[in-house]
């Protein structure tokens, strides 16, 4: 039911973050490791729900640099709570506030989940 957008490199996450999501729309980082950013687009008058933050925070960490296997945490929160500090490099981003979801990094029990809901088109080039 909802849309979860993924960056894949450090300009990816820039972009995602800082140019394609909206105040309300969620977002999610591996905390401690180097990672995607992910955002859930918000729909107008429609919380975003637990399972949908649940399978963003798992798809952080598939993709993140932690070790497999590992219990990682993930970092939650509305994007109108994310910015870029002026200068900061690629991907750097300050949080205000933001929960923390301990998720399993299991890339292939991840895998068959993303063929099934993974769209590869989007592009920030």
């Amino acid at each position: 039911g909802f849309k979860i957008i993924i960056g894949r490199s450090a300009s990816d996450n820039d972009y995602v973050t800082i140019r394609l999501a909206n105040g309300n729309d969620g977002w999610l980082h591996v905390r401690d490791y180097p990672g995607s950013h992910a955002i859930i687009r918000a729909e107008k008058g429609r919380e975003i729900t637990p399972t949908a933050w649940k399978e963003a925070a798992e798809l952080c960490a598939a993709l993140s640099k932690a070790p497999d296997l590992a219990k990682v945490d993930v970092i939650y929160t509305y994007k109108k709570f994310v910015s870029k500090p002026r200068n900061a490099k690629a991907g750097s981003v300050l949080v205000a506030g933001g929960k923390n979801i301990v998720v399993k990094k299991d890339v292939a029990a991840n895998k068959a989940w993303r063929e099934s809901h993974f769209s590869d088109d989007f592009s920030c080039n």
